[in-house]
C-alpha cells in the first residue's frame, strides 16, 4: 500500500480511502467519505474500511444512530507520512529533470498573480455596479 511504505497489498482506492480518512486529521463518516471520494458505491467503501481497520490503520468509533466515523491510526498516521515524503522526493526528483523548469515556474506564478489581481477588480467592479 501507499507505494511501498506498509506492508498490507492494498488497491489504489483504498489507498485513496486512507489518505482522505486522515484529510484535516478529523474523523469522516461513510457519508463524508462518499462524498469526497466522488463515490456511491457505500458496499465496496465498507469493504474497503473493513481492510483498513484489519490491517490496523484505520479505526471505526461510534455506533448506530449516534453515528459511526472513521479515522487513521498511528499507523495509518506513519504510512500516509511516509507516502507523503516518498512522493515529495519522487517529484522533486522528476521535476529536477526538466531543464528550465525553476524559471518557468517562477513565471507561471507572476502569470497567476497579475490574473488574480486582474479578477479581484472586476469582482470590485461587479459588486458596486448599478444598472441604469
Amino acid at each position: 500500500m501507499s507505494g511501498g511504505v506498509c506492508a498490507m497489498p492494498a488497491s489504489g482506492p483504498e489507498n485513496a480511502l486512507l489518505h482522505i480518512i486522515r484529510m484535516h486529521d478529523r474523523p469522516k463518516s461513510i457519508k463524508e467519505l462518499a462524498r469526497l471520494a466522488n463515490r456511491d458505491d457505500v458496499p465496496n467503501i465498507q469493504y474497503s474500511l473493513r481492510k483498513l481497520i484489519g490491517a490496523g490503520l484505520v479505526v471505526r468509533k461510534g455506533a448506530g444512530r449516534s453515528g459511526v466515523s472513521y479515522e487513521v491510526t498511528d499507523e495509518g498516521r506513519r504510512v500516509t507520512d511516509d507516502y507523503g515524503a516518498l512522493r515529495r522526493r519522487l517529484l522533486l526528483a522528476e521535476l529536477g529533470n526538466l531543464p528550465g523548469f525553476s524559471t518557468r515556474l517562477a513565471e507561471a506564478a507572476r502569470v497567476l498573480n497579475v490574473l488574480t489581481g486582474i479578477y479581484e477588480e472586476v469582482a470590485r467592479v461587479a459588486a458596486t455596479h448599478r444598472r441604469a
